[in-house]
């Protein structure tokens, strides 16, 4: 297949199965990105082995993926389009967006520098969400370096890092009553932390998935979890696209919220179902790592932001679905469940059966999942089948 001559596209993440989605949901489309792939100490990266890609540079850290990325695109005569994978590159593209945007184009709010960086924070979302009528959980940010408590905290919490790039979901924590949450306190103060977020609980029905593009062409997947991992706290590895008519009108309540907030870019919002109230537990000003559901839904949000903010005609794309047959899967983590009893072997390969969408595997682009697969069956052996 011939390429167009378009501007580049930049992908940048980490050695994670998010960039894998997008570029693969790119290259079923006849687009080979250029990939910028930060994987800290690791000299490898799964992701590398992708077919689709056109060339991809690794990285130690994020503010040397951007320098790779001046140093190779800095000059086009076409300005390159760069999607984020990571909330920590997100941020940091973000607080240079004054420099950077008249080289490339970016995911930006309101085309101003730092406003994308400001609401990641989680205290900062539930001020914005209730300046535009959105539920969400109450919340309370804590100085672990203080002995200060607030006093209406209400019990049970969920203690959360105040922004995905200050911590990770692994120290994300139920707490039942004040002792456990003052046990825990200490224990982050020990990991380094100076902050964190504690939010009420929400006894949700249902969690669910709000992801896509925004740009003049809209695109989104809307999902139910049905499972997760890590059991508290987890991303969800097992999930269905959800069809509710209802449920649709609130999503695109909060697609015109962002709207009006003049946000251009990837995102992933995360939601809960409580008794028919959608409440939002968190936004992620980037790209999803349910990027994947793309190959077997066949909405490819990210591209279609692309060849929108490059004035293509995007009509011939589908740009939503509600076919609820349409399971999608993160088989190196929800095989995790099946470890821990949380679903029977022949329960899961019912459910793998009927996946179309794979975190890792792509018939069409097998060599990152054998590469992923044989790390993980290594680290399995390892850790006594606790990875």
């Amino acid at each position: 297949m011939v390429e167009k001559n378009r501007p580049d596209v930049i992908i940048i993440g980490g050695n994670h199965h998010n960039p894998l989605g997008v570029v693969r949901s790119f290259g079923v489309n006849g687009i080979r990105p250029y990939g910028i792939i930060v994987v800290g100490k690791e000299k490898n990266s799964f992701v590398a082995k992708s077919r689709y890609w056109k060339k991809t540079w690794l990285a130690s850290t994020d503010a040397e993926a951007i320098e790779i990325m001046k140093r190779n695109f800095g000059n086009r005569a076409q300005k390159p389009v760069v999607i984020t994978c990571s909330d920590s590159i997100a941020m940091e593209i973000d607080l240079r967006l004054d420099e950077l945007k008249e080289q490339f184009v970016l995911p930006a709010m309101g085309n101003c520098q730092g406003a994308i960086a400001e609401l990641m924070d989680k205290h900062k979302q539930v001020e914005f969400c209730e300046k535009n009528g959105l539920l969400m959980a109450k919340s309370w940010i804590v100085d672990l370096q203080s002995d200060d408590w607030p006093e209406d905290i209400t019990y049970p919490v969920f203690f959360k890092p105040v922004t995905s790039a200050e911590g990770v979901k692994l120290d994300i924590r139920r707490c039942e009553d004040e002792e456990a949450a003052q046990k825990y306190k200490e224990v982050l103060r020990d990991k380094g932390y100076k902050r964190f977020l504690l939010q009420e609980y929400i006894p949700f029905n249902r969690e669910l998935e709000f992801v896509g593009s925004m740009a003049d062409e809209d695109a989104f997947i809307i999902s139910e979890n049905v499972r997760e991992w890590p059991l508290t706290g987890g991303t969800n590895c097992f999930f269905v696209v959800d069809g509710n008519t209802s449920l649709q009108k609130s999503c695109l309540r909060i697609l015109d919220v962002m709207k009006k907030s003049h946000f251009t870019g990837c995102f992933d919002v995360e939601l809960f179902d409580y008794n028919g109230k959608i409440y939002v537990n968190e936004f992620n000003w980037r790209n999803t790592g349910n990027s994947f559901f793309a190959l077997g839904t066949n909405v490819h949000y990210a591209v279609i932001w692309y060849l929108s903010k490059i004035g293509e005609d995007v009509s011939y794309l589908q740009h939503t679905t509600t076919d609820t047959n349409q399971y999608a899967m993160n088989e190196a983590t929800d095989t995790r469940n099946i470890l821990c009893h949380k679903v029977t072997l022949s329960q899961w390969i019912h459910d793998w059966k009927k996946t179309k969408s794979f975190a890792l595997w792509f018939s069409k682009d097998p060599i990152p999942a054998v590469y992923r697969y044989v790390y993980l069956l290594r680290e399995l052996f390892k850790r006594r089948g606790t990875v």
